[in-house]
């Protein structure tokens, strides 16, 4: 809009019954007329400024420095003259028609010099480092403040009635340094500007930083989106979203009356919402356990629930709660985001109730976090599918990754152990991979269960192979540590559970038993020549019985 004023005054009540000043009206007006220009005058000089007008207005030829005078620069104090009817533009404390709580925008006649301070204005030029940044016409965007009350030129979309000829209501804001107080000043009556001007007016490319850029666009994306206010018959407000109560007609064709109602999954969100409720008082509950030092679950657990699930839960919180604060017309399009976290929560809590062994899963490779999943799962089917399956590549794969688990192990013990005797942890050669697992309370049984799914897996693969023959083969390449006794190498593929450790000692731990159930061996799938077993490699035998304790020679 225009800044605009008229001869017309304001009328003395209002329909809320309040009073104006009776002044004459500054308005907005949609186009230029000849109410819209205003003479820019400066505070001091006056009687020098005025000859300068009326030569310049005489026709005489003024000199780019004599023009340079009289330029406006940053934070100038200035008077606005009215030029259609001789008037200065005022703001006093009384209330302006639409808005009670801004200051009315009127004129004061040039004579009259009792409130002559309402009539000063500072110019500020947007974006200026110092006051000597010059005014340009067009080139400029300015804020036009009240020196003696420190309101700021302000307009709105809503018009005025019919007495202010459906203008924009021009006002006096409160808060001058927001975006809406910005004004520029597009032309000068009279006067073409010179294309030495044009070019001195031409507005420098800004450059700015990354940061700068994302600050502005996340301004700009917000201010926007909260303009967006216009009542929708599918809007909906953010209580309803996770209990799915209003959709969003998402695709419509009126020849044939065709419809796409987007709504989301009832039973998934409603689960969603059982397991976000279900997390906040697994959490409640598990710390006034803790808080009574009586816990109910491992701590590597809790702290899973408190880190891992924790963070997904204040995801969800982080999407969905801001829509809480917005003034905007929302739908239900905008929980999508929060229900991809509530998803992530509901699994996150399906896996604090479903997995058993959780110290042995958190660390456990793809493969071994997949069977840990499975409750009571048998151990070492994967590896006995490979050798059904005669996929020696893939066995030798899944043979070393478990080898690898269990070294990282064994390493841990051996680490707490040579502490315990004063030994400088620095000299073992695994200390890097000791940081990263000393947390785990269950070395030992790990390092058991993974050996002995490596043992079944070797004895499965050469079942025809004679007890003795395999423990000699083991006690060469481990360097003379003695598998105690196998009483039983397996015949037969393990259909139930078949392994379980039955004894152990201080300084040894013995696979004294290998138990399996008594089906028929597919021979034809599983037979290999003795001479295999004995081209397995050295690491992979030494990883069937290796020890949680080595010596000082190992």
């Amino acid at each position: 809009v225009y800044l605009d004023s008229n001869v017309g005054r304001y009328p003395l009540r209002y329909s809320d019954q309040r009073v104006s000043s009776q002044g004459q009206q500054v308005t907005g007006a949609k186009k230029l007329s000849d109410n819209g220009y205003w003479r820019i005058k400066p505070v001091n000089n006056v009687e020098a400024y005025t000859q300068f007008i009326a030569r310049r207005q005489g026709g005489e030829e003024l000199s780019k420095e004599e023009m340079d005078k009289w330029a406006v620069h940053h934070t100038d104090l200035v008077q606005l003259e009215h030029v259609a009817t001789g008037t200065n533009l005022r703001t006093h404390d009384v209330a302006s028609p639409m808005t009670a709580t801004n200051m009315e925008f009127t004129t004061l006649p040039l004579n009259n010099t009792a409130n002559v301070d309402d009539t000063i204005w500072q110019i500020k030029i947007d974006g200026a480092k110092s006051n000597t940044t010059r005014l340009q016409t067009s080139a400029s965007f300015i804020r036009v403040v009240s020196h003696k009350h420190g309101v700021a030129m302000w307009t709105h979309t809503k018009p005025l009635p019919d007495w202010g000829h459906k203008h924009q209501e021009i006002n006096g804001n409160k808060k001058p340094n927001e975006k809406s107080t910005l004004w520029t000043i597009p032309k000068i009556r009279g006067r073409t500007a010179t294309e030495e001007e044009l070019e001195e007016m031409k507005k420098k490319v800004v450059s700015m930083g990354f940061m700068a850029k994302f600050i502005e666009l996340q301004g700009l994306m917000i201010r926007h989106n909260n303009a967006l206010t216009s009542v929708h018959p599918f809007q909906s407000t953010p209580i309803t979203w996770p209990l799915l109560l209003r959709g969003i007609s998402f695709w419509t064709d009126k020849e044939s009356r065709r419809q796409i109602y987007l709504l989301g999954n009832p039973v998934g969100w409603w689960t969603a919402n059982c397991a976000l409720l279900l997390y906040g008082m697994l959490v409640v509950a598990l710390a006034i356990l803790e808080r009574r030092n009586a816990p109910v679950v491992d701590s590597i657990v809790y702290r899973h629930m408190l880190r891992s699930t924790g963070f997904l839960a204040a995801a969800w919180i982080w999407h969905y709660a801001p829509f809480f604060l917005m003034g905007r017309s929302l739908f239900l399009h905008h929980y999508l985001p929060a229900s991809i976290f509530a998803y992530m929560v509901t699994a996150a809590v399906y896996q604090f109730a479903s997995v058993i062994d959780y110290p042995r899963f958190a660390l456990k490779h793809w493969y071994g976090r997949a069977r840990a999943l499975v409750p009571s799962p048998l151990p070492g089917y994967r590896l006995v599918a490979w050798v059904l399956l005669e996929e020696e590549a893939a066995l030798w794969e899944d043979l070393q990754g478990l080898l690898d688990h269990c070294l990282r192990v064994v390493a841990v013990e051996v680490h707490r152990q040579m502490a315990e005797v004063g030994v400088e942890l620095e000299d073992l050669p695994l200390v890097a991979v000791v940081e990263e697992l000393e947390e785990l309370r269950q070395q030992v049984v790990m390092v058991e269960l993974e050996a002995l799914h490596l043992l079944m897996a070797v004895e499965a693969l050469e079942a025809g192979l004679h007890q003795r023959k395999v423990v000699e083969v083991l006690e060469e390449e481990i360097h003379q540590r003695r598998v105690v006794e196998v009483l039983e190498v397996l015949e037969v593929l393990p259909q139930k559970q078949a392994v379980e450790v039955l004894e152990e000692e201080p300084h040894q731990r013995r696979a004294v038993e290998v138990l399996g159930g008594k089906q028929p061996m597919n021979r034809k799938a599983t037979a290999a020549p003795v001479a295999k077993m004995e081209q397995l490699p050295p690491m992979i035998l030494q990883a069937a019985v290796v020890h949680p304790q080595l010596s000082q020679q190992s």
